[in-house]
């Protein structure tokens, strides 16, 4: 009687799986491509493949498992091929798993069958099968003498199923998968589509390349524990004509948590983003609640400083705010993820868009342990393809262009992440061709951005950013997959967005980098709350220098931008008349006024305020559809005491005003 499980249950874990084993077989593709003696590699590629091919079997996604055993099949006969042989075969092998990206997007879409893609899956198992090594390249051998050598080297294990067992294949998916957890797999018997289709009273052997630090019979016992199996015999191949085997049953609770633990270490499981997200808004209430009950004990305290009760509230206020605080560093924890998940899948779009474009580069990946607020970095996937296809479109040049200009013929492209000052910086980097500031000033003249007047007061940095107004390119020819300008508006909007700013610098001649400067969350922030011209003004405090207290009679305007001396340095003076007025001319009511002195990009500007409230942290709300986005601002909060401050972004704002002056110019 077959069993007609429903697996459906378990779609979004398979298709996060799938993802990861296609980015594996991708990232190792490549590798092996430029490393293709390193048969290690090419062991971890096999394992990928075998993964996917058997969660898929699973899973029901015929069309899945059929095409990654043809890739399996070929990955298996270059074990023993030459080296020349593995890099050759790496192209057919990207194409494959292209398609089976595309597979793995439409169970997203709904489509469990793969339809749509027959005729691109049958060009690429004519690929896979024009790849095979020649028996003589491969070194293949008869069946026995195959037999022979995989009783060779290593530790075998032999696997019996209960006679009650469904899944004989699904069983056997299983112990495998355990025995890769400590080993390489080197071979199964039975092997290829009939390990698929293995019957209850069938013998699994396995062949395991495994440390040796490992405890065999340890692992023999793991795979013993898992459900329907009947037992696990471990045989050395020192011991292969002993008479003799050791079994391993299934052991009592506590040995197979101590035999997991010691083989695994640290366990973790999976859980839903959704409810992440739902924590950190329950967070962000008792962020909420903590600070209006701050606010309550401290009037409380004002009028009845002795009374005990009001003593035992302190206590209790400091208590749950630390504890408050420690939930949200902890679910913030459980929110990051490393930038590396994002930047491994650049290497294979860098590589084909090279073969492409008949060029040569590298990319290079650094700080991939870098964390980020997962919402952040699912957004930031878009804009940094679109900067990498850039650098590599327009500023990586051909290899000759490159050797005549005494460059290396291959191009350097880095892809960097760090953190830094309570945010996370990205950089892409190239050593190509670079951007004239003069030709970006001329492409927004005639675009009718900025006018030729105000366009020859700019500097080189306002200069390059002009790049990101829209339609601004500098590009002689616009490519189908990229023009330096064309989309840049968008990659700007896109970042702005998520409350980060983007910057360019760059050499004729040497490079360009993109810089942008992301929050590491957007949920919780700390900020300095103030007060000015009647509104509640909330200015993260990662974006805050210092605060002073200044003299109306010291502020002085150059070139009708009033400005005031702080500390040796003269600072442009904002004030919410010049953000929400349009007006730069800042005359306080009283001879003393507070400012905040903050900063964007390395530069300062203070803000002039009435009344500075204090700080605290905030829950951060878009501004919803209603009010839409309004310049110079990322959002806003609601205070313990239930008033509503905006929250200041200072890189934006400061963008605004000095785009403002300069198109008044």
């Amino acid at each position: 009687m077959v069993n007609e499980t429903d697996f459906s249950e378990f779609l979004d874990v398979y298709i996060q799986e799938a993802n990861e084993q296609i980015e594996k077989l991708d990232d190792g593709l490549l590798r092996l491509e430029k490393e293709p003696s390193d048969t290690d590699i090419l062991n971890a590629i096999f394992r990928a493949a075998h993964t996917l091919k058997g969660s898929s079997a699973t899973m029901g996604f015929t069309h899945i498992k059929d095409l990654t055993h043809d890739a399996e099949n070929l990955l298996d006969a270059l074990r023993s091929a030459p080296p020349e042989a593995r890099s050759a075969a790496v192209d057919s092998l990207l194409a494959t798993t292209a398609i089976l990206r595309a597979f793995v997007d439409g169970l997203q879409e709904g489509d469990a069958s793969g339809t749509g893609l027959e005729e691109e899956v049958a060009e690429v198992r004519a690929r896979l099968a024009e790849a095979m090594p020649s028996r003589s390249a491969a070194g293949e051998s008869s069946p026995k003498q195959a037999r022979k050598a995989a009783e060779g080297p290593g530790t075998r294990f032999e696997i019996r199923f209960r006679q009650d067992c469904q899944m004989p294949a699904v069983r056997a998916f299983m112990a495998t998968q355990t025995l890769e957890s400590a080993g390489n797999v080197l071979w199964t018997d039975p092997a290829g589509e009939a390990l698929d289709s293995l019957q209850v009273s069938d013998v699994l052997t396995v062949g395991v390349d495994l440390p040796e630090e490992a405890d065999a019979e340890a692992l023999a016992a793991r795979v013993a524990d898992i459900p329907e199996i009947e037992s696990c015999k471990v045989l050395r191949a020192s011991d292969a004509h002993k008479t003799t085997a050791e079994p391993a049953q299934s052991r009592s609770a506590a040995q197979r948590k101590a035999a997991v633990d010691s083989q695994e270490g640290m366990q973790t499981v999976r859980v839903a983003v959704e409810l992440l997200d739902r924590l950190v808004n329950l967070v962000g209430e008792l962020v909420v609640d903590r600070t209006g009950l701050a606010l309550i004990e401290g009037n409380l305290a004002g009028k009845f400083e002795s009374d005990e009760s009001v003593q035992s509230l302190r206590a209790i206020n400091s208590h749950l705010g630390r504890i408050v605080t420690d939930i949200h560093d902890e679910i913030m924890r459980m929110r990051m993820l490393p930038v590396g998940q994002v930047f491994r899948r650049y290497p294979r779009m860098v590589r084909d868009l090279c073969q492409k474009l008949g060029k040569k580069a590298d990319l290079i990946l650094e700080g991939e342990e870098t964390g980020l607020d997962r919402s952040i970095l699912e957004d930031i996937v878009d804009p940094l393809t679109h900067l990498l296809r850039n650098a590599i479109d327009h500023g990586i040049e051909k290899p000759s262009e490159r050797l005549e200009k005494g460059k290396p013929e291959t191009g350097r492209v880095v892809l960097s992440a760090r953190h830094e000052e309570g945010h996370v910086v990205i950089e892409i980097e190239d050593d190509g061709k670079g951007i004239n500031p003069a030709k970006v000033r001329d492409a927004a003249v005639a675009r009718g951005v900025i006018s030729a007047e105000a366009a020859s007061k700019l500097d080189e940095r306002d200069s390059l950013m002009l790049l990101f107004a829209s339609g601004v390119s500098t590009a002689e020819k616009v490519t189908e997959i990229s023009g330096r300008g064309v989309g840049m508006d968008v990659v700007k909007n896109n970042i702005e967005k998520l409350h980060g700013q983007i910057e360019v610098s760059s050499t004729p001649g040497q490079g360009s980098r993109f810089t942008v400067r992301l929050p590491l969350t957007l949920a919780i922030v700390p900020a300095l709350i103030v007060r000015s011209n009647g509104r509640l003004f909330a200015i993260p405090l990662a974006s805050v220098v210092s605060t002073t207290i200044e003299q109306s009679s010291r502020i002085h305007t150059i070139e009708g931008v009033p400005c005031v001396v702080v500390r040796n340095e003269t600072l442009p003076l904002i004030s919410a008349a010049s953000v929400f007025e349009r007006r730069d001319r800042f005359i306080p009511e009283q001879e003393e006024f507070t400012v905040v002195i903050v900063q964007s990009r390395g530069k300062n500007a203070a803000f002039a305020v009435d009344e500075m409230v204090g700080k605290m942290e905030i829950v951060v709300k878009s501004l919803g559809s209603y009010l839409g986005e309004i310049p110079g601002f990322s959002g806003a909060a609601i205070l313990g005491d239930g008033h509503i401050a905006l929250i200041v972004d200072v890189a934006s704002m400061l963008d605004m005003l000095r785009r403002r002056r300069a198109m008044a110019a």
